[in-house]
């Protein structure tokens, strides 16, 4: 399972699924109340940081960018401030901690991919291991 697929001939690539991330807080409610100063810039993943530059050019260049998401929620619960979370963790950290989802803060999504040899594919263990995958990203879901 990888983010950012690096295209390589002999590599077969699959689209597993799609994560959220939404901006959390310990004090702002909306976007109009982020703190530039106490912000903590995804830098995740590549794709992350292009669409966050793209929907969020104020906040593009901060004092402090993570590219741990485990980094960035243990700056935020000692620090406080506002950061990017997957869904669910965010979830979880709101309910946890004094904090809020932003409310009127975009969306970012990052695709997940599966890789394997082009030429094994179509074996059947590999097959079973991506249904397997699926399954779980499946429940997931639910």
């Amino acid at each position: 399972m990888l983010y950012a697929p690096r295209y390589l001939p002999e590599i077969a690539y699959e689209h597993l699924m799609v994560e959220e991330y939404v901006m959390v807080s310990t004090f702002a409610r909306t976007m109009s109340q982020v703190n530039p100063d106490s912000y903590i810039r995804p830098g995740y993943t590549v794709v992350l940081e292009k669409t966050h530059s793209e929907l969020i050019p104020s906040l593009a260049i901060s004092r402090l960018s993570m590219g741990s998401e485990s980094l960035a929620e243990a700056m935020l619960r000692r620090t406080g401030g506002s950061c990017y979370m997957r869904n669910d963790d965010a979830r979880r950290f709101t309910a946890e901690c004094p904090s809020f989802l932003v409310e009127d803060a975009p969306t970012l999504y990052q695709p997940v991919h599966t890789a394997m040899l082009a030429r094994r594919k179509h074996e059947p263990i590999i097959r079973k291991g991506l249904r397997a995958l699926q399954l779980a990203v499946m429940s997931l879901e639910s």
